[in-house]
């Protein structure tokens, strides 16, 4: 069972490092070129950033152990569960905000 933890943390560390790197190219590039899709594309991948630390921080809590439960607070899983969920849908309120009432100005074109 450790080995298994091991195994998933080392994998939700490099999920992190992964889209760490993206979200923050993406912004950039999007900032860049003036460009929404890639600014929401950017907080796709920091909300993907925010899951993978909410399941590397369940995984780690998931294995502790204490002297109530014996088999260690696997229930952690399933809160990290619902903080992904949570940021999910915030970020699915911010991008869907923004593609229906549109840009604060209209980009100059020519």
């Amino acid at each position: 069972m450790q080995t298994e933890h091991y195994t998933a943390r080392k994998y939700a560390a490099l999920s992190i490092l992964i889209n760490l790197f993206l979200a923050i190219f993406k912004g950039v590039a999007g900032i860049a070129a003036n460009s929404p899709a890639l600014l929401s594309d950017a907080i796709h991948s920091a909300t993907d950033v925010l899951a993978s630390a909410s399941a590397y921080i369940g995984i780690w809590v998931a294995e502790k152990k204490h002297p109530s439960y014996p088999y260690g607070l696997y229930k952690a899983e399933t809160i990290a569960t619902l903080v992904i969920a949570m940021a999910v849908l915030i970020a699915a309120y911010e991008i869907g905000k923004h593609a229906f009432l549109g840009p604060a100005s209209i980009p100059q074109v020519g």
